[in-house]
């Protein structure tokens, strides 16, 4: 509003929208510059009574609505937020702030479609480099990454130097695979200013995708002296620290979640809870970072689908996954997929992760009844197709890993939501209904740590594929790269599962068995180095550690035949490397902590009848290592009996699995429906542990 006549013009404007006098316009105008003021100043409390005091007796004026959603989400009452959000009238917004402010609150509470309304409305106004840049990242986020790509070039090229635009360019090229102009435009926004977090940020997780761990820690670290409760920079600065085994920084970091998990909730930005399996047996601190994830998540009100089914008719259930491809949880389910009873069940699988055309996404496509690529789709759509294919179930695959979409559950993609296989550990989502497990992984005195329900599969829960291709002969120990002679111990998972205390333990194992040898994976040369000068520093020659190579599945398979012994990580255990070993008649000794992931491996032992390889110590972990390394004869005893019983236990018989999978699909299914088909196993209150300051 620049001169009088302006100002009276947009009065007389407003007087129409809002159904009021020119007078009573110009008394709320007054009323809503008071507001902003407050807002302004964080006088939250008093700002808040005001503006819903205005909706309250003015319900048509837009702008108050808007002021009461961003005053309650700067509160942390994303509920609320989201209800006036939505009610907020894009048409009598004016201000080209006031439509970039909607489409943040409504981008930040995944309301993504709303959102780019709200963006393209403001660019329709003012078509500027910031307006461009905000259009661009809800696209983005939307799925829709070739038109926020061009968006965002049309924004770098309105103005070369806007950080806001090459920050935004920089994200939308790394999520097209664009890696090497995400890093050089990352540069540049650099170039122009070395402190902009944005640049900073993008330049370190292109790095970490290109995995240069070392040079991205460098750049996180850096992030963390601005705001060092940035919780999703510490853990990706934690991810890489594992992945180049510098365990006294992860140490450190992993020390100041402790000390501040109290805190996680009121940081600027949630913990990857994945990373953290890794680094902590704490489900107290699990749940927590699953929470904060959660928190927005749960704001959403989903639709609520109407099953239309009754006990006797067949169920449509959905596998939803980033995986599928040749990936480990692939890997696992790719049998279950496949025996489900047609007569029980329809099968769907709705696929959101990269377009990886290989023979496991044709198996996956070919397994199940009906397969749907929404790489291209946004949450809220994946929901809304789910929800027009009337899902009875849905069956989350990712939990919170790489490329998950926790926010398709919060919108409600089926009356019954579970998680499963991907994720060990809690989502906190209140929309997710349960989660399988078996009665070694969530104990009963653990369900505390679950907002979950928890279904427990007799025996076992993991699936392990019983179609692959057996190894057509047995690789030599010369052909593996390993030494002609010695006890030959292995770890081949992935070297961010092995940490400070758990290599402690295998280098106590190193030295009561001087004629052992540990065959390890990582093809990090930093790793290898750090870990090589860890063990000269215990006192065990590095010469010792034997390197793995990346092979194929099939040859992985062949030579795991020269492992005397496997042994687990802690505190998140081998799981599908620990169905592999098992396999191919590898004893494997673990040692179960107090999480889901750290008892995935003795779960399997159990179903074996092979307690004697559960641990109760970390003591007890090295003296059954160090006790079968003396007694060939025991090794062998256990690889017959392995070769026995995983043929009888049934793990690998993916018929006897999808039985009791299916028995306990339609066991919560009935139960949930029992009574009432339109109600659903939905958790107002998240259950919590006895105690949050657990070790």
């Amino acid at each position: 509003m620049s001169n009088p006549s302006e100002n009276a013009f947009l009065t007389q404007f407003l007087a129409l929208c809002w159904e009021v006098t020119v007078t009573e316009a110009t008394t709320i105008i007054s009323k809503l510059q008071a507001i902003e003021h407050l807002m302004n100043t964080q006088v939250w409390t008093e700002a808040l009574l005001l503006a819903h005091n205005l909706v309250g007796t003015n319900p048509r004026v837009s702008k108050a609505h808007l002021l009461v959603a961003y005053g309650n989400y700067q509160i942390g009452q994303y509920a609320l937020a989201r209800k006036a959000a939505i009610a907020t009238d894009l048409d009598q917004l004016l201000a080209v702030k006031d439509l970039s402010d909607l489409g943040q609150i409504l981008y930040k509470l995944d309301e993504g479609r709303r959102a780019v309304h709200a963006f393209r409305r403001a660019t329709e106004r003012q078509q500027t480099p910031v307006t461009l840049a905000n259009l661009g990242a809800v696209l983005s986020a939307q799925g829709e990454r070739e038109e926020a790509y061009r968006v965002l070039k049309k924004a770098v090229e309105i103005d070369s130097k806007c950080e806001f635009a090459l920050g935004n360019l920089s994200g939308a090229c790394y999520d097209i695979g664009r890696l090497k102009e995400a890093e050089a435009t990352a540069r540049a926004l650099l170039a122009l200013n070395p402190d902009n977090a944005g640049g900073i940020i993008n330049l370190a997780n292109t790095l970490l995708s290109r995995k240069l761990w070392r040079e991205a820690s460098d750049l996180y670290i850096r992030r963390l002296e601005t705001i060092p409760d940035c919780w999703a920079t510490r853990t990706k600065l934690m991810h890489c620290l594992a992945q180049d085994a510098d365990w006294t920084q992860l140490s450190a970091q992993h020390q100041f979640f402790k000390e501040n998990i109290g805190k996680i909730a009121a940081g600027p930005s949630a913990p990857n809870p994945w990373v953290l399996l890794s680094v902590s047996d704490n489900p107290a601190l699990h749940q927590a970072a699953a929470a904060s994830n959660a928190r927005s998540l749960n704001a959403i009100s989903p639709a609520m689908p109407k099953s239309r089914k009754s006990k006797s008719d067949r169920l449509t259930i959905g596998f939803f996954s980033a995986d599928f491809y040749n990936h480990p949880t692939t890997q696992l389910i790719l049998s279950l997929l496949k025996n489900l009873d047609r007569t029980k069940f329809c099968v769907h699988a709705f696929s959101f992760g990269p377009r990886v055309l290989d023979e496991y996404r044709t198996a996956v496509s070919i397994a199940v009844d009906h397969f749907h690529d929404v790489s291209q789709y946004s949450n809220e759509q994946i929901a809304e197709l789910a929800r027009a294919e009337a899902l009875d179930i849905a069956i989350d695959l990712n939990g919170y890993t790489k490329n998950h979409r926790a926010a398709i559950f919060a919108h409600r993609a089926a009356p019954l939501q579970v998680q499963y296989l991907g994720y060990p550990g809690t989502m906190m989502v209140r929309e997710i209904d349960a989660v399988i497990a078996d009665e070694f992984i969530i104990p009963v005195e653990a369900e505390g740590y679950f907002s979950e329900k928890v279904i427990r599969l007799p025996g076992f829960y993991q699936i392990n594929d019983q179609d692959f291709d057996p190894p057509d002969q047995a690789v030599s120990r010369l052909e593996a790269g390993l030494p002609p002679s010695g006890i030959i111990l292995a770890c081949l998972n992935s070297i961010h599962k092995v940490n400070a205390d758990t290599f402690d333990l295998w280098m106590q194992i190193m030295r009561r068995t001087p004629n052992a040898y540990i065959w390890l994976f990582s093809d990090n040369p930093i790793a290898r180095s750090n870990i090589e000068a860890t063990a000269a520093e215990s006192g065990v020659d590095p010469a010792r550690i034997v390197w793995a190579v990346r092979v194929s599945r099939k040859e992985h398979l062949a030579r795991l035949c020269n492992v005397d012994l496997f042994l687990d990580t802690w505190p998140y255990n081998s799981h599908t490397t620990a169905s592999d070993a098992l396999r191919m008649h590898v004893p494997i000794v673990t040692c179960p902590g107090r999480s889901f992931a750290s008892r995935v491996c003795g779960s399997l032992l159990n179903a074996l009848n092979l307690t004697d390889l559960i641990a109760r110590t970390p003591a007890e972990y090295v003296n059954v290592a160090v006790r079968l390394c003396e007694n060939q004869s025991e090794l062998q005893r256990l690889r017959n009996i392995l070769a026995d019983r995983v043929v009888d236990s049934g793990i690998f018989d993916a018929d006897v699995f999808s039985r009791k999978f299916e028995d306990a699909l339609l066991g919560i299914w009935n139960e949930n429906t029992e009574h009432d088909t339109e109600t659903y196993l939905n958790y107002d209150t998240l259950r919590t542990p006895a105690s949050e300051n657990a070790p």
